[in-house]
């Protein structure tokens, strides 16, 4: 998958890179009060790893100059209300001075034809109220169609 872009598939070796910009993510949306980015990108990297590592996750990076500079993660799971499988993004994420590039959406797009080649038949995505930038993107870089609230619970 990997083309004039720079997105491909994220390789174990890419994990302390998408650990970083998982931070910024989070840090970002003040959705972590970790303070220290090597702090998090350590207690974040075996799940990191394990994304990438899964067939229940699509894990792509885009990479310049040998620099990971934006990932996105997907998860699959079999839905039988939906007829098959599902995918779910779970972030996304571009670095500030490569926004507005067009990244976040090639990243969107190739992700989309993986969970295809995987037979995924339809993707959901939890967007934050609190952060009208999120509904922005995907208003304009995708096609998709909003049509419930999600209430969850912490366990």
């Amino acid at each position: 998958m990997s083309d004039d872009t720079g997105i491909r598939v994220a390789a174990p070796s890419d994990a302390p890179a998408v650990g970083r910009l998982l931070y910024r993510l989070k840090r970002q949306y003040g959705s972590t009060t970790i303070t220290d980015e090597a702090d998090f990108v350590r207690g974040a990297m075996s799940s990191v790893l394990e994304a990438i590592a899964s067939t229940s996750n699509v894990v792509l990076v885009a990479e310049f100059s040998e620099e990971v500079v934006a990932f996105v993660d997907f998860s699959i799971r079999i839905a039988p209300r939906a007829g098959g499988r599902i995918g779910a993004l779970e972030e996304i994420y571009v670095e500030g001075g490569w926004r507005r590039r067009g990244l976040g959406s090639a990243l969107w797009s190739a992700g989309r034809d993986a969970l295809r080649a995987k037979g995924v038949l339809e993707i959901e995505v939890i967007t934050s109220m609190a952060h009208p930038g999120q509904r922005q993107f995907f208003a304009t870089a995708t096609k998709l169609e909003w049509y419930a609230a999600v209430h969850r619970e912490r366990l």
